[in-house]
């Protein structure tokens, strides 16, 4: 999570969504790891977050992607936009906007597996 932060951080990001399983989007990791460096991290409703939480296990896990679910998830982070102020970024957990792009929903994506991936190899090689 710290290595997320950095990432948000030194782009300048105040304000982010956060998509992924259940366990991630209602846990208190990620707020408060954001909250300390005065950033702000936005959830899907409850609704939302069985909808991503139930497709992330039941699809995305086994390599099923379905367009039907990925314009799902884009509209979550649609409405995220459309309710947030100051909004910076979409977090994405994991790969849980199979195939969407930044072009996709006009915000910046930020994938912390690929950060957390990067930074564990760094940290081995460095």
């Amino acid at each position: 999570m710290e290595a997320a932060a950095d990432a948000a951080e030194q782009r300048g990001h105040k304000v982010l969504g956060l998509l992924g399983t259940r366990f991630t989007m209602q846990g208190r990791a990620y707020p408060d790891v954001f909250a300390r460096r005065g950033m702000t991290i936005r959830v899907p409703s409850p609704e939302e977050q069985v909808y991503i939480h139930d497709a992330y296990m039941e699809q995305l896990v086994v390599e099923d992607f379905r367009n039907e679910t990925r314009e799902g998830f884009l509209a979550v982070v649609e409405r995220l936009k459309r309710d947030g102020s100051g909004w910076g970024a979409a977090r994405r957990h994991g790969n849980p906007t199979p195939h969407a792009r930044a072009r996709d929903v006009g915000i910046p994506l930020i994938d912390t597996a690929r950060i957390h991936a990067d930074r564990v190899v760094t940290e081995i090689l460095g």
